[in-house]
């Protein structure tokens, strides 16, 4: 583990607030994103198995990942990751069953932060596939669009938020969560296609001592 590297139990330890947490939620289902997007799912969301570089909360890197372009894991992963966020708002890591906590989601609404309880209901009761930063964009659009109706100097906030989902007007997001999962992304896809040549290496040589094989035994016995 890098100098100054720690991981986010370490992280949690240190009892940061609602907000903060919010934040790095966030951060982490951006490096969730990128690392689908690629046909990368997470195989581990315990703290333990989480790092944040430089003990900062937009540097998220995820240690333990595998190739998958099956849609229904890509979903389940997201599903993961956001029963991990529940998890990590009410400061309980013990086993979580799916099924209770699908049919008792109500009694952790408590815990979560108020703006945020359909998201986690709409992934988590009814099977949307919607990445948290793309409802948190939404949600700073929308906060935007009434901040512009209250005010009475003229501004036109409509023009500050750009078609097409372009994040840019609305928040900066720091493209160092994907710097960090890029190369971890890239390791994972070379480890693949090694392994695909490894696997495809044994079936070629067979192939071709058995094809020199019957044509020696051709050559000298006339098979």
């Amino acid at each position: 583990m890098e100098n100054n590297t720690i991981t986010l139990r370490q992280w949690l330890d240190t009892e940061p607030d609602m907000e903060t947490k919010r934040e790095m939620f966030l951060y982490g289902d951006m490096a969730l994103n990128y690392l689908n997007d690629r046909n990368i799912v997470v195989d581990s969301f315990a703290p333990e198995d989480i790092t944040l570089i430089d003990g900062d909360i937009n540097k998220v890197r995820f240690e333990y990942l595998s190739h998958n372009e099956d849609y229904s894991k890509l979903k389940d992963n997201l599903f993961n990751y956001v029963k991990f966020g529940v998890r990590m708002y009410l400061d309980y890591y013990d086993y979580l069953d799916d099924k209770f906590l699908k049919s008792n989601f109500d009694e952790f609404v408590f815990g979560l932060p108020q703006q945020d309880v359909n998201y986690f209901k709409g992934v988590i009761q009814r099977g949307s596939f919607v990445y948290f930063n793309e409802f948190d964009f939404e949600y700073r659009k929308k906060k935007l669009k009434e901040l512009g109706s209250e005010v009475e100097d003229g501004v036109d906030f409509d023009s500050l938020v750009k078609p097409n989902n372009d994040r840019n007007n609305i928040i900066v997001y720091d493209n160092t969560i994907n710097d960090i999962n890029s190369e971890l992304a890239r390791s994972k896809i070379r480890s693949r296609d090694a392994a695909f040549v490894e696997f495809m290496y044994y079936p070629v040589m067979i192939s071709l001592v058995l094809g020199v094989i019957l044509l020696i035994a051709y050559c000298f016995f006339g098979l």
